[in-house]
């Protein structure tokens, strides 16, 4: 309790401020004026008296830093002090200070853009509930046929069977897509539509913002025609106005009453309208025609491996029962982020860690400035030495001012960093994947304040004088 007390009363004392510091000389003062005056009274000279009153209670200075280190943190005060006097000394010489900001600012601004596009493809996770359990199911076809091709669509009628065989899924819905058009709101349009299963909503556990999803009973061609307009496009198209529930529009010429407004997953978000499958017996017995894609849901503490090797099961039996339309075709299972990002995850580290050599180069550059510095204030670094200043003191003045020049070059580079993600955005469009997902967010924050703290003191670092020992 004892120590956690003085250790409160360090660190309120860091915060007393010019008055503590005024308290502390009148209170000198007063003990140096009855020395004196007992000086004085033996017969002394004034001015006589007071030196040796000032001897006898060790140097007002010293007296003042020894209350002051009982009082505060001495370390962190000291290192305060230094931060002041390196933003001072580099005001001082701003042709430096600029290079040195410009060359952190290029280096940090080039790793911060390309980490924000990592971060955001390859590091950040889809944005689903259970993410880790949706999976995209693909053919592998017959290499005879499809020489070097490792996914190809889905038949109906296999997807079927995988659906029906199976005991690793929870859910497993299947999808195309399509570009119908709409009529009677406006300017005809082509929109980009999904026709799903109605398994699909469930799988990403999106909800509708407006009305219902799709029943089982949709999936049939004796349904009804309905319709599901995505969030995005309600606002934009139809004002997001909540009656368009029960409102009928055209897709095509022909008639689909809308049942609900859903928001789109982050993959789709492109997607305008959303309909029902309406499988028939002809849609349901296609086997030869592989024109759709599809995705599910593990259970619980399944594995992929474990699904895989289900799915190769299958995929045999229905291999020598329809040796016609399943010869070599076999099945794939593949997490949905590692399907999303495919090969782009090797490149984009590949490009991570290439732009990590540039703030080395950058870091050396930096050196070399601070170290020519260094050497031109070699006098005042012996004077430092001379008035008793240790090298890990003067050191510590130095880093000081590399710290400093780290967060100005953090500042440089965060705001490079927010221009250049726009430009890889424009060079790289929609070839991107998970495009849509790139933003400078807090993880990215994190990573461009830590390369700047590290870049910058690393800098001074490299650049500190190879003093002899003493």
């Amino acid at each position: 309790m004892k120590y956690l007390r003085a250790s409160w009363a360090r660190f309120r004392g860091m915060f007393a401020g010019r008055r503590a510091d005024q308290d502390l000389s009148d209170e000198l003062e007063s003990h140096i004026q009855l020395h004196a005056d007992d000086y004085i009274r033996a017969g002394l000279s004034p001015e006589e008296a007071r030196r040796r009153a000032i001897l006898a209670l060790g140097g007002v200075e010293s007296t003042k830093e020894a209350y002051r280190d009982r009082r505060g943190v001495p370390r962190l005060e000291s290192f305060v002090r230094d931060l002041r006097y390196g933003g001072r000394t580099l005001r001082r010489s701003p042709a430096f200070l600029l290079a040195a900001i410009a060359i952190l600012g290029l280096g940090i601004g080039v790793n911060s853009a390309i980490f924000t596009v990592v971060n955001a493809v390859v590091l950040r996770p889809l944005p689903f509930a259970d993410a880790d359990r949706i999976v995209r199911l693909w053919h592998t076809p017959p290499q005879s046929t499809f020489p070097g091709m490792r996914t190809f669509s889905l038949s109906p009628a296999n997807f079927r069977d995988w659906e029906a065989q199976s005991q690793s899924f929870e859910a497993m819905a299947i999808y195309r897509g399509g570009r119908p058009s709409l009529t009677g709101h406006g300017e005809p349009i082509a929109v980009q539509s999904i026709r799903a299963s109605a398994s699909f909503m469930p799988i990403f556990g999106l909800q509708p913002v407006v009305g219902r999803g799709f029943t089982a009973a949709e999936d049939d061609e004796s349904a009804p025609q309905t319709v599901l307009i995505s969030e995005a496009f309600w606002r934009t198209r139809f004002g997001a106005d909540s009656s368009i529930v029960g409102r009928t529009i055209l897709l095509d010429l022909a008639p689909y009453t809308v049942i609900g407004v859903v928001p789109a997953p982050s993959f789709l978000e492109e997607v305008q309208v959303w309909l029902p499958l309406r499988w028939g017996p002809k849609d349901r017995s296609e086997r030869a025609n592989h024109n759709y894609r599809a995705v599910a849901k593990l259970k619980s503490g399944v594995a992929v491996a474990t699904a895989q090797a289900e799915l190769d099961a299958i995929s045999r039996r229905l291999e020598l029962e329809y040796p016609a339309d399943n010869k070599d075709w076999g099945a794939l299972v593949l997490p949905l982020h590692e399907d999303l990002v495919g090969d782009a995850r090797l490149s984009l580290l590949v490009l991570l860690g290439a732009v990590a050599l540039v703030l080395l180069i950058a870091c050396a550059n930096l050196a070399n400035l601070m170290l020519v510095r260094t050497h031109s204030r070699a006098r005042e670094i012996a004077v430092c030495g001379a008035l008793g200043a240790s090298r890990g003191r003067i050191i510590q003045q130095l880093l000081a001012e590399g710290l400093l020049l780290g967060v100005g070059g953090g500042l440089a580079g965060f705001a490079a960093a927010t221009w250049g993600v726009r430009w890889l955005l424009t060079i790289f469009g929609t070839a991107l994947p998970r495009s849509q997902d790139v933003a400078i967010d807090s993880r990215v924050l994190a990573f461009t304040t830590a390369t700047a703290l590290v870049t910058g003191t690393r800098a001074r670092h490299w650049s500190y004088p190879k003093w002899p020992s003493p």
